[in-house]
């Protein structure tokens, strides 16, 4: 598959990951020979012409040797991240070299991710200029203050969002100097569109495409360990 020319991606790896309960980050923890965030990447390199892969501070050389013996033809830059999740994304998409019309950002701990679900976000994203994918809330919800119930929400309406994230470039450029000018922070990609008061498409999400954060959401599978 030749990759696209109006498609960029960011990999969003920058993140220390403590609570996953390891002495290195949990996307550069090996599952079966292979990093966390080269499983998350390779589904993107036969459709994306170029990604960045933005790393904490000091795992540049790393990265960078790792992901020189990956044959595919899309480039790949490292680049390194901020303080915070906003920050570094931010970094990756300055980094972009490429004039690629459209951008997906995905999370480095986002291991499972299908190529149906990538390419789901690319087209709506071609239609709409903004897209993300969405599971519902199947739990009950309650608000808590101080110990105590307050009430309990209605989750019909309520949806988790997941990672990949896609949108027009120069939307999401605007969306993050904005936030850069008002001090906003979001808590993803979407949330800086949706503060330009930009419309977010949304698709159905994959309940398999988990985001690792305890390292329990690791499947056994990958540990080499059998039910």
């Amino acid at each position: 598959m030749t990759p696209k020319s109006d498609l960029g991606l960011i990999l969003a790896a920058a993140g220390l990951g403590a609570r996953f309960g390891s002495d290195i980050p949990k996307q550069f923890w090996e599952l079966s020979g292979r990093p966390l965030y080269l499983r998350a990447l390779e589904p993107f390199l036969d459709l994306v012409v170029e990604a960045v892969i933005v790393v904490p501070a000091g795992w540049e050389s790393r990265v960078a040797a790792q992901v020189s013996s990956l044959s595919f033809r899309t480039s790949i830059q490292i680049q390194q991240g901020g303080s915070t999740r906003q920050e570094s994304v931010f970094n990756g998409l300055k980094r972009l070299t490429s004039d690629a019309k459209y951008v997906l950002v995905h999370d480095a701990a986002r291991p499972y991710v299908s190529l149906g679900l990538i390419e789901s976000i690319v087209g709506e994203t071609r239609k709409h200029g903004a897209c993300i994918p969405v599971v519902p809330v199947c739990d009950t919800v309650k608000m808590v203050k101080e110990g105590a119930v307050l009430e309990t929400i209605d989750r019909h309406q309520l949806f988790f969002a997941q990672t990949p994230q896609g949108f027009e470039s120069g939307l999401l450029e605007r969306a993050f100097e904005r936030a850069w000018n008002e001090g906003f922070q979001g808590t993803d990609e979407s949330s800086l569109v949706e503060n330009l008061g930009e419309p977010v498409r949304v698709v159905r999400g994959e309940t398999g495409n988990l985001k690792v954060t305890w390292s329990a959401d690791l499947r056994l599978s990958d540990l080499g360990i059998s039910k």
